[in-house]
């Protein structure tokens, strides 16, 4: 069993933190305090897997996740070179985010004959792969 997951790291100096802007013996109020929009200044979306006796590369996604490109950049170079490894007893366990379960990529894994496993209902992180990885 192959367990992906992948995480999104925001690209900002000041660490994306809340910052109240207030004069020297004021309250900090509401009103001065500055929204910072999620996401602002770029992000980038790492993803890996680990398996018993080993672990994937970290992949770096350089545009957004799309369908198209979860299968171009996972599914095609690390999954089907993992499941030729490891012969009929691989089983690719994913979550259930939407690029993962459209029907483009559910068709490359049924033509590729890939066995998947959806990550298991209420359990966010069965694992925590992302000290691993």
């Amino acid at each position: 069993m192959l367990f992906s997951d992948g995480t999104r790291i925001g690209v900002r100096l000041d660490g994306l933190r809340f910052r109240v802007l207030r004069g020297r013996g004021r309250q900090a109020r509401l009103r001065a305090a500055r929204h910072i929009p999620k996401y602002q200044g770029g992000s980038v979306i790492f993803r890996g897997g680990i398996m018993l006796g080993g672990k994937t590369d970290l992949i770096s996604f350089p545009v957004s996740v799309t369908a198209r490109n979860y299968v171009d950049i996972v599914l095609e170079p690390i999954v089907r070179l993992w499941q030729s490894a490891h012969g009929k007893n691989f089983t690719f366990i994913q979550d259930n985010a939407p690029p993962h379960t459209s029907n483009f990529a559910r068709h490359y894994v049924e033509i590729e004959g890939i066995a998947i496993s959806d990550w298991p209902p209420c359990s966010p992180f069965l694992l925590n792969i992302s000290g691993i990885i």
